[in-house]
């Protein structure tokens, strides 16, 4: 499913999904396989999950109220 769906909608899917719904190794795995010519994969990558994580912890604390 994944991979039909990097295939029909490109690299960015695989970026966004991967801190999300798969794994960093499989979404890794991925994008060296299918984008491995693409320059921007990684940088896309590290700011997905870079941006994910920041989500988390805002969330986390809005819901703790340890603001």
């Amino acid at each position: 499913m994944l991979i039909k769906l990097g295939k029909n909608y490109g690299m960015y899917t695989i970026v966004i999904f991967t801190p999300i719904l798969i794994s960093l190794i499989l979404g890794a795995f991925l994008l060296r396989k299918y984008y491995s010519d693409r320059r921007e994969a990684v940088p896309l990558m590290i700011v997905s999950i870079i941006l994910e994580g920041a989500i988390l912890v805002v969330g986390y604390w809005h819901l703790t109220g340890d603001l």
